[in-house]
Protein backbone atom coordinates (compact mmCIF):
# COMPACT_ATOMS: atom_id res chain seq x y z
CA UNK A 1 0.00 0.00 0.00
CA UNK A 2 1.22 3.35 -0.87
CA UNK A 3 2.15 5.64 2.59
CA UNK A 4 0.52 9.00 2.64
CA UNK A 5 4.09 10.59 2.92
CA UNK A 6 5.33 9.53 -0.17
CA UNK A 7 1.82 9.97 -2.03
CA UNK A 8 2.61 13.40 -1.71
CA UNK A 9 6.18 13.64 -2.33
CA UNK A 10 7.52 14.96 -5.91
CA UNK A 11 11.29 13.02 -5.39
CA UNK A 12 12.06 9.61 -6.52
CA UNK A 13 10.48 7.17 -8.67
CA UNK A 14 6.58 5.44 -9.20
CA UNK A 15 6.21 2.57 -10.95
CA UNK A 16 2.98 1.94 -13.04
CA UNK A 17 1.42 0.01 -10.24
CA UNK A 18 1.83 2.53 -7.51
CA UNK A 19 0.64 5.14 -10.15
CA UNK A 20 -2.87 2.90 -10.57
CA UNK A 21 -3.32 2.18 -6.77
CA UNK A 22 -2.94 5.86 -6.02
CA UNK A 23 -4.35 7.78 -9.17
CA UNK A 24 -7.89 6.04 -9.30
CA UNK A 25 -8.18 6.12 -5.34
CA UNK A 26 -7.68 9.52 -5.61
CA UNK A 27 -9.60 10.59 -8.86
CA UNK A 28 -13.08 8.67 -7.24
CA UNK A 29 -12.55 10.70 -4.36
CA UNK A 30 -11.91 13.93 -6.19
CA UNK A 31 -14.86 12.90 -8.35
CA UNK A 32 -17.72 12.68 -4.97
CA UNK A 33 -15.96 16.32 -4.12
CA UNK A 34 -16.64 17.86 -7.27
CA UNK A 35 -20.06 15.96 -7.54
CA UNK A 36 -20.71 18.17 -4.11
CA UNK A 37 -19.55 21.42 -5.20
CA UNK A 38 -22.00 21.44 -8.37
CA UNK A 39 -25.14 20.79 -5.77
CA UNK A 40 -27.53 22.99 -6.79
CA UNK A 41 -29.10 22.33 -3.30
CA UNK A 42 -29.45 25.24 -1.19
CA UNK A 43 -29.62 22.76 2.26
CA UNK A 44 -26.09 21.92 1.26
CA UNK A 45 -24.07 23.83 3.86
CA UNK A 46 -21.07 26.65 2.86
CA UNK A 47 -18.95 24.52 5.09
CA UNK A 48 -19.49 21.24 2.98
CA UNK A 49 -18.48 23.27 -0.10
CA UNK A 50 -15.29 24.94 1.35
CA UNK A 51 -14.59 21.59 2.87
CA UNK A 52 -14.99 19.76 -0.37
CA UNK A 53 -12.60 22.01 -2.41
CA UNK A 54 -10.23 21.86 0.29
CA UNK A 55 -10.53 17.82 -0.54
CA UNK A 56 -9.92 18.48 -4.51
CA UNK A 57 -6.64 20.64 -3.94
CA UNK A 58 -5.38 17.99 -1.85
CA UNK A 59 -6.51 14.84 -4.21
CA UNK A 60 -5.51 17.33 -7.18
CA UNK A 61 -1.43 17.67 -5.54
CA UNK A 62 -1.38 13.99 -4.74
CA UNK A 63 -2.08 13.13 -8.16
CA UNK A 64 0.24 15.75 -9.85
CA UNK A 65 2.59 13.93 -7.12
CA UNK A 66 2.49 10.49 -8.46
CA UNK A 67 1.88 11.57 -11.56
CA UNK A 68 5.35 13.39 -11.63
CA UNK A 69 7.01 10.51 -10.02
CA UNK A 70 5.77 8.05 -12.89
CA UNK A 71 7.76 10.55 -15.36
CA UNK A 72 10.82 10.04 -13.33
CA UNK A 73 10.17 6.31 -13.74
CA UNK A 74 10.28 6.48 -17.61
CA UNK A 75 13.27 9.20 -17.19
CA UNK A 76 11.61 12.37 -17.92
CA UNK A 77 11.46 15.81 -15.74
CA UNK A 78 8.34 16.46 -13.94
CA UNK A 79 8.21 20.10 -16.26
CA UNK A 80 6.16 17.29 -18.82
CA UNK A 81 3.11 17.82 -16.86
CA UNK A 82 2.70 21.10 -18.27
CA UNK A 83 2.55 19.55 -21.85
CA UNK A 84 0.12 16.39 -20.80
CA UNK A 85 -2.12 18.38 -18.52
CA UNK A 86 -2.49 21.81 -19.63
CA UNK A 87 -1.71 22.12 -23.25
CA UNK A 88 -4.77 19.69 -23.54
CA UNK A 89 -6.71 21.72 -21.42
CA UNK A 90 -6.08 25.17 -23.42
CA UNK A 91 -6.52 23.16 -26.86
CA UNK A 92 -10.08 21.43 -25.49
CA UNK A 93 -13.46 22.82 -26.52
CA UNK A 94 -15.27 24.06 -23.58
CA UNK A 95 -18.03 22.59 -22.42
CA UNK A 96 -21.37 22.85 -23.95
CA UNK A 97 -20.26 23.74 -27.22
CA UNK A 98 -18.44 26.79 -25.90
CA UNK A 99 -15.46 27.66 -27.76
CA UNK A 100 -11.37 26.39 -26.53
CA UNK A 101 -9.51 29.10 -24.03
CA UNK A 102 -7.09 29.17 -27.17
CA UNK A 103 -9.25 29.45 -30.74
CA UNK A 104 -8.86 31.07 -34.24
CA UNK A 105 -11.53 32.45 -36.36
CA UNK A 106 -9.79 29.85 -39.21
CA UNK A 107 -12.66 27.41 -39.96
CA UNK A 108 -11.25 24.05 -38.65
CA UNK A 109 -9.22 25.29 -36.35
CA UNK A 110 -11.16 24.24 -33.30
CA UNK A 111 -11.45 21.13 -34.58
CA UNK A 112 -7.18 21.01 -35.31
CA UNK A 113 -7.46 22.24 -31.58
CA UNK A 114 -9.72 19.38 -30.18
CA UNK A 115 -8.12 16.61 -31.67
CA UNK A 116 -4.72 18.07 -30.16
CA UNK A 117 -6.18 17.76 -27.57
CA UNK A 118 -7.29 14.68 -27.49
CA UNK A 119 -3.76 12.94 -28.80
CA UNK A 120 -2.33 14.85 -26.36
CA UNK A 121 -4.30 12.83 -23.67
CA UNK A 122 -4.13 9.44 -25.19
CA UNK A 123 0.09 9.89 -25.11
CA UNK A 124 0.22 11.40 -21.81
CA UNK A 125 -2.58 8.26 -20.90
CA UNK A 126 -0.15 5.48 -22.69
CA UNK A 127 3.13 7.42 -21.21
CA UNK A 128 2.36 7.63 -17.63
CA UNK A 129 -0.07 5.12 -16.79
CA UNK A 130 1.21 1.90 -19.37
CA UNK A 131 4.37 1.81 -20.39
CA UNK A 132 7.22 0.53 -18.32
CA UNK A 133 9.77 2.71 -16.32
CA UNK A 134 13.62 3.05 -17.54
CA UNK A 135 15.45 0.12 -16.55
CA UNK A 136 17.75 0.29 -13.45
CA UNK A 137 18.71 3.58 -12.06
CA UNK A 138 18.38 7.06 -13.31
CA UNK A 139 18.92 10.43 -12.99
CA UNK A 140 15.44 10.71 -10.20
CA UNK A 141 16.58 7.37 -8.46
CA UNK A 142 17.32 3.63 -8.24
CA UNK A 143 14.50 1.24 -10.39
CA UNK A 144 11.61 0.71 -8.30
CA UNK A 145 11.45 -2.59 -9.03
CA UNK A 146 15.39 -3.57 -8.03
CA UNK A 147 16.42 -4.66 -11.54
CA UNK A 148 19.95 -3.44 -11.62
CA UNK A 149 22.77 -4.90 -14.12
CA UNK A 150 24.39 -8.64 -12.50
CA UNK A 151 27.78 -9.19 -13.45
CA UNK A 152 28.22 -13.13 -14.48
CA UNK A 153 31.85 -12.91 -14.86
CA UNK A 154 33.74 -10.68 -12.83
Amino acid sequence: MVRIRQLFSFQGRARRGVYWLSTVPLALIMLVAVGLTMAEDERVPVAVIVFAVAVIAVTLLGIIAVSVRRLHDRNKSGWWMLLYWLAPTLLAPGVEGEAALISLPIPGANTVFALLSVGLSVWSFVDLACLKGSPRGNRFGPDPLGRETVEVFS
